[in-house]
This record gives structure tokens, C-alpha cells and sequence, in this order.
């Protein structure tokens, strides 16, 4: 493991043992808290019971809270195992195509199903021509090279490289 999985790993066990040791001091305290009145102990257990409960779910999920996502990304099948990896870092759609605007979440999806791969978030979105794109751009996006994005990109309508598309940058979001 590396130095940072393990340094996750201690600040949450080590959260745990704070909201323990929180929850029998309050068992503790909970003889004389009674005399304090009903609504302070409304208030103050109920903040002390959201907190605890805060604590647990940044200690099991790494975060307090997820953005909701605004949106989906259809990605071809053959991009799949790169979103699962977490390798894609640019998404190129036809202009025509839905995005949400630059700073969202969205939830990437495979083409033809409604399967949920990942969450990505958009970073900046801009256009350039198709024939602009490089070898580096195609390898961003999940595909093997150049030459099988611009197939899969001309299938089922004639090539043009004055076609404009949306130039997505993207950042995994599910991934640590």
C-alpha cells in the first residue's frame, strides 16, 4: 500500500475512535443533562447526534457529501474499461450534443444502456474542428489512437473535417 492509502486509512479509523469516545462521554454526561431543560436537550443532542453521524459518513466514504450530477454522458462501449480505470480525461462529443455547464457532475454512461459507470466532472468545455484533434486528444478520450476515433467518429455519416465538435476536459470524480 501506498503512503497515502494508509494515511486515508489511520485519519478514518481515527475519526471512528473520536466519535466512540464522543458517544461514552455523552453517556456520561447524559445523567445531568436531563437537568438542563428539554429544548437544550433537543438542540445539543441532536447537534451532538449530527455530528456523530457526519464523522461516520466522512470516515466510511472519504467525503461529507457528493455533488449531484446534472446530467449523463453517453460513451461508446469501447471507451468503457477506460472510464472504469479512470483514465479519461477528455470527452469528444458532436455539437448538437446536452453537456451541463463547465464545473458539474455528471454520470458517464454506455452508449445504447442506461448502465452507470462513473461520476465526471466537467472541467472546461470548448469546440474545435475534427481535423484539429491530435493523437494525444483521441488517447485522453479512451480510445486506442487517432486513427480508431476518427472511425468510430465518421460512422454512419460522411467525413468532414470542417465538423465542429465539443471538446470536453473531464475529471474523474469517483477516483481518489
Amino acid at each position: 500500500m501506498n503512503r497515502e492509502t494508509i494515511r486515508r486509512t489511520v485519519v478514518r479509523y481515527g475519526m471512528l475512535f473520536f466519535v466512540s469516545v464522543l458517544l461514552v462521554a455523552g453517556f456520561w454526561f447524559h445523567g445531568s443533562f436531563y437537568d438542563l431543560g428539554l429544548v437544550p436537550l433537543l438542540f445539543l443532542g441532536g447537534l451532538a447526534t449530527f455530528f456523530c453521524l457526519l464523522v461516520v459518513r466522512a470516515s466510511s466514504s472519504g467525503r461529507l457529501w457528493r455533488r449531484r450530477p446534472r446530467g449523463e454522458l453517453a460513451f461508446r462501449r469501447e471507451q468503457g474499461p477506460a472510464l472504469i480505470a479512470g483514465t479519461v480525461t477528455l470527452g469528444i462529443f458532436p455539437l448538437n450534443t446536452r453537456v451541463p455547464a463547465a464545473g458539474s457532475v455528471v454520470k458517464a454512461t454506455v452508449e445504447g444502456t442506461s448502465h452507470h459507470v462513473t461520476r465526471l466532472e466537467v472541467l472546461d468545455i470548448r469546440r474545435r474542428l475534427v481535423a484539429d484533434l491530435r493523437e494525444e486528444d483521441a488517447q485522453a478520450a479512451g480510445c486506442e489512437g487517432l486513427e480508431e476515433f476518427l472511425r468510430a467518429w465518421s460512422e454512419g455519416r460522411p467525413w468532414d473535417p470542417r465538423e465542429i465538435a465539443l471538446v470536453l476536459d473531464l475529471r474523474p470524480e469517483d477516483r481518489p
